[in-house]
Protein backbone atom coordinates (compact mmCIF):
# COMPACT_ATOMS: atom_id res chain seq x y z
CA UNK A 1 0.00 0.00 0.00
CA UNK A 2 2.89 2.37 0.75
CA UNK A 3 4.34 1.86 -2.75
CA UNK A 4 1.00 2.65 -4.36
CA UNK A 5 0.55 5.75 -2.20
CA UNK A 6 4.03 6.97 -3.11
CA UNK A 7 3.30 6.27 -6.79
CA UNK A 8 0.13 8.37 -6.58
CA UNK A 9 2.08 11.19 -4.93
CA UNK A 10 4.70 10.98 -7.70
CA UNK A 11 1.99 11.18 -10.35
CA UNK A 12 0.41 14.21 -8.67
CA UNK A 13 3.79 15.93 -8.44
CA UNK A 14 4.59 15.18 -12.08
CA UNK A 15 1.18 16.46 -13.20
CA UNK A 16 1.84 19.57 -11.13
CA UNK A 17 5.12 20.03 -12.99
CA UNK A 18 3.23 19.76 -16.29
CA UNK A 19 0.71 22.40 -15.19
CA UNK A 20 3.48 24.74 -14.01
CA UNK A 21 5.38 24.18 -17.27
CA UNK A 22 2.22 25.05 -19.21
CA UNK A 23 1.85 28.25 -17.17
CA UNK A 24 5.47 29.16 -17.91
CA UNK A 25 4.77 28.41 -21.58
CA UNK A 26 2.26 31.26 -21.60
CA UNK A 27 5.16 33.67 -21.00
CA UNK A 28 7.40 32.21 -23.69
CA UNK A 29 4.85 31.52 -26.41
CA UNK A 30 7.30 31.56 -29.30
CA UNK A 31 9.61 29.06 -27.60
CA UNK A 32 8.91 25.75 -29.33
CA UNK A 33 11.68 24.14 -27.30
CA UNK A 34 9.55 24.51 -24.18
CA UNK A 35 7.07 22.01 -25.59
CA UNK A 36 9.80 19.34 -25.64
CA UNK A 37 10.18 19.80 -21.89
CA UNK A 38 6.42 19.58 -21.37
CA UNK A 39 6.26 16.48 -23.55
CA UNK A 40 9.06 14.88 -21.51
CA UNK A 41 7.13 15.60 -18.31
CA UNK A 42 3.99 14.07 -19.82
CA UNK A 43 5.86 10.94 -20.92
CA UNK A 44 7.37 10.56 -17.45
CA UNK A 45 3.89 10.85 -15.96
CA UNK A 46 2.56 8.25 -18.38
CA UNK A 47 5.31 5.84 -17.33
CA UNK A 48 4.43 6.43 -13.64
CA UNK A 49 0.74 5.77 -14.33
CA UNK A 50 1.61 2.59 -16.23
CA UNK A 51 3.84 1.39 -13.38
CA UNK A 52 1.08 2.08 -10.86
CA UNK A 53 -1.49 0.19 -12.93
CA UNK A 54 0.89 -2.78 -13.15
CA UNK A 55 1.50 -2.67 -9.37
CA UNK A 56 -2.26 -2.63 -8.77
CA UNK A 57 -2.65 -5.59 -11.18
CA UNK A 58 -5.02 -3.55 -13.31
CA UNK A 59 -2.91 -4.23 -16.38
CA UNK A 60 -0.42 -6.98 -17.03
CA UNK A 61 3.32 -6.43 -17.01
CA UNK A 62 4.53 -4.92 -20.26
CA UNK A 63 6.40 -7.60 -22.18
CA UNK A 64 7.85 -8.08 -25.62
CA UNK A 65 8.29 -5.06 -27.84
CA UNK A 66 5.92 -2.93 -25.72
CA UNK A 67 8.07 -3.67 -22.66
CA UNK A 68 11.25 -2.78 -24.55
CA UNK A 69 9.70 0.48 -25.72
CA UNK A 70 8.62 1.28 -22.16
CA UNK A 71 11.92 0.37 -20.50
CA UNK A 72 14.44 1.42 -23.17
CA UNK A 73 13.13 3.72 -25.88
CA UNK A 74 10.72 5.83 -23.84
CA UNK A 75 13.34 6.79 -21.21
CA UNK A 76 15.76 7.56 -24.04
CA UNK A 77 13.17 9.75 -25.74
CA UNK A 78 12.41 11.53 -22.46
CA UNK A 79 16.13 12.23 -21.98
CA UNK A 80 16.51 13.52 -25.54
CA UNK A 81 13.50 15.83 -25.12
CA UNK A 82 14.89 17.15 -21.83
CA UNK A 83 18.36 17.76 -23.26
CA UNK A 84 16.94 19.57 -26.31
CA UNK A 85 14.60 21.65 -24.18
CA UNK A 86 17.09 22.55 -21.47
CA UNK A 87 19.88 23.33 -23.97
CA UNK A 88 17.52 25.55 -25.96
CA UNK A 89 16.46 27.27 -22.76
CA UNK A 90 20.13 27.83 -21.92
CA UNK A 91 20.75 29.40 -25.34
CA UNK A 92 17.67 31.62 -24.98
CA UNK A 93 18.69 32.82 -21.52
CA UNK A 94 22.24 33.45 -22.74
CA UNK A 95 20.87 35.61 -25.59
CA UNK A 96 18.68 37.56 -23.17
CA UNK A 97 21.62 38.06 -20.81
CA UNK A 98 23.87 39.27 -23.66
CA UNK A 99 21.31 41.73 -24.98
CA UNK A 100 20.66 43.01 -21.46
CA UNK A 101 24.40 43.57 -20.94
CA UNK A 102 24.63 45.39 -24.27
CA UNK A 103 21.73 47.64 -23.29
CA UNK A 104 23.36 48.41 -19.94
CA UNK A 105 26.67 49.21 -21.62
CA UNK A 106 24.95 51.53 -24.10
CA UNK A 107 23.14 53.24 -21.24
CA UNK A 108 26.37 53.73 -19.25
CA UNK A 109 28.17 54.94 -22.36
CA UNK A 110 25.47 57.51 -23.06
CA UNK A 111 25.48 58.76 -19.46
CA UNK A 112 29.28 59.01 -19.45
CA UNK A 113 29.26 60.74 -22.84
CA UNK A 114 26.61 63.27 -21.72
CA UNK A 115 28.74 64.30 -18.74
Amino acid sequence: MLNETLSIIQIILQLSAVVIALLIGRFIRDAKFWWTIILAFLLMTLRRVTALLINLNLISKLEGMVGIIDRVYLPLLISVFLVIGIYSLYKRLKEISSSRRESEMKGKSKIHHDN
